[in-house]
């Protein structure tokens, strides 16, 4: 029970972090690319839940999948974090990069 309870809290400390820069990320986002960031956020969230279920799906009804399921979902939230980290990093006139750089 220890493990799943360490692993739960390091998934809900990297959703926490990825709700605070995907927030960050829309402030920054025009209202036509704060829909398109939501679309994209929806369904990275569906293939996430998706790609962990499949991923641990040989240990399901075990004891240990909770913690494999925390621990990949906490692994897919980190990256999208810094990915979407990236994003606030945009240089002026950088047009690979949808956001426009912090004034």
């Amino acid at each position: 029970m220890e493990m799943n309870q360490c692993t739960a809290a390091q998934y809900q400390a990297a959703d926490g972090k990825l709700n605070q820069t995907y927030q960050q990320a829309l402030k920054r986002a025009s209202a036509s690319q704060q829909a398109l960031l939501k679309k994209s956020q929806l369904a990275w969230i569906a293939l996430r839940d998706a790609d962990c279920a499949f991923l641990t799906s040989g240990a399901e009804g075990g004891s240990v999948q909770p913690m494999l399921i925390n621990q990949c979902m906490a692994d897919k939230t980190v990256e999208r974090e810094s990915y979407l980290s990236s994003l606030l990093q945009c240089e002026d006139g950088d047009q690979s990069c949808p956001l426009p750089p912090a004034n």
